[in-house]
């Protein structure tokens, strides 16, 4: 009998260890979760600085190809036909 109840008290410890165990895993994986959605939180935001910035890179080279050599003129007269055309088709297809 005394055995019985040596095993059921190390089961019982063991059980009690699991928990603990599970709890314990069951906080990291929150962490973890609050950790991945402020890593695609910030990886929103750069996305967002990254489209800035490419838009601001555009403008900068127009400009500069405006400013530059007669070739850097050619390029952007050849941006600015390009962007006339698609305002035009955008101004089309809300007409219809």
């Amino acid at each position: 009998m005394k055995d019985l109840t040596d095993s059921f008290s190390s089961l019982e410890k063991k059980v009690d260890r699991l928990l603990s165990r599970c709890a314990e895993q069951a906080e990291k994986i929150h962490d973890l979760e609050g950790q991945l959605s402020k890593k695609g939180e910030q990886v929103n935001d750069l996305e967002l600085s990254l489209g800035r910035l490419k838009d601001e890179n555009k403008v900068l080279k127009m400009a500069s190809a405006v400013q530059g050599s007669d070739e850097n003129r050619t390029e952007a007269k050849r941006r600015i036909n390009e962007l006339v055309r698609e305002i035009d088709r955008c101004i089309s297809m809300m007409s219809k």
